[in-house]
């Protein structure tokens, strides 16, 4: 939620915004990283998944790169937090919290 809120304000450059965010989201995954496998082990963990989760990062991270330089920061902010909306929509959605019928839900999701 921060990306967002930060790359909409305009008040910071998207570089600099995406850096810190990442900084942080990489020192938290890592701290729960290490603490999973403390305490659970490694057995369930399937590498390939592993595996294929870092190459797409790598792969991402210039991508990333190039459209923080290319896109206004207020457009960047507001695509990204219309995404974060548009995917949590979906999970509530199906959550069971609610007993829409199928095509309500589809219309719902579609409206967002």
């Amino acid at each position: 939620m921060g990306t967002p809120a930060l790359l909409a304000s305009g008040r910071i450059e998207p570089r600099k915004v995406i850096d810190s965010i990442d900084t942080s989201e990489f020192i938290v995954t890592l701290a729960a990283s290490l603490g999973f496998l403390i305490g659970l082990g490694t057995d369930g963990i399937n590498m390939g998944w592993v595996l294929a989760l870092l190459l797409s990062g790598l792969a991402a991270a210039p991508l990333a790169a190039w459209v923080v330089r290319h896109v206004p920061p207020r457009i960047l902010g507001s695509t990204v937090g219309g995404l974060i909306v548009l995917t949590n929509t979906r999970t509530l959605l199906n959550a069971d919290w609610f007993t829409l019928p199928g095509a309500v839900r589809t219309a719902v999701y579609a409206l967002v």
